[in-house]
């Protein structure tokens, strides 16, 4: 078995992390610091440290500057205060993705982010036009971005 299927690996706890924040919208921090370790080592194994250091810095400045923009429209542009801010992301998101972004240059992960935030927002809304859900029901962000990233992976094991 070739290094690039590590990734599969973290499958396994991803998918733990997908049913968890389906049903609850909460996820456990064991198995997002499993996820992570699994990932990292996948990435270091598949390409290298140079490649994982590089992966990153560039896609945490990229992070970086997404939570801020987000930060800047929840207490600017809807005149929130801070804490709103929690409640427009969840703490295991924010760390979540950092994790995720791992796998990724920087151009493929600002194109993934933007299909699998966009399905999320479909599928919610679906979700919503057919069953009844309160107002202000949250995206389960780790479920939907969690299913679309192991297609992904999937999909570009598959093609190599």
């Amino acid at each position: 078995m070739g290094t690039d299927y590590f990734f599969l690996f973290s499958f396994i706890p991803l998918g733990i992390m997908i049913g968890s924040d389906f049903r609850t919208r909460n996820v456990g921090a064991i198995w997002l610091l499993l996820f992570a370790i699994l990932l990292v080592v996948a990435v270091c194994a598949s390409l290298g440290g140079a490649a994982f250091a590089g992966r990153l810095k560039t896609n945490l400045l990229f992070l970086l500057f997404l939570y801020l923009a987000l930060g800047f429209y929840v207490c600017v542009i809807r005149r929130r205060a801070f804490a709103s801010f929690f409640r427009a992301i969840g703490l295991g998101d924010l760390l979540f993705l950092p994790v995720l972004s791992l796998f990724f240059e920087l151009r493929d992960f600002v194109l993934f982010l933007t299909v699998a935030f966009a399905l999320s927002l479909l599928g919610h809304g679906l979700v919503r036009m057919f069953r009844k859900t309160e107002k202000n029901a949250t995206i389960p962000l780790i479920a939907t971005v969690g299913v679309c990233f192991m297609i992904y992976v999937t999909a570009v094991l598959w093609m190599s």
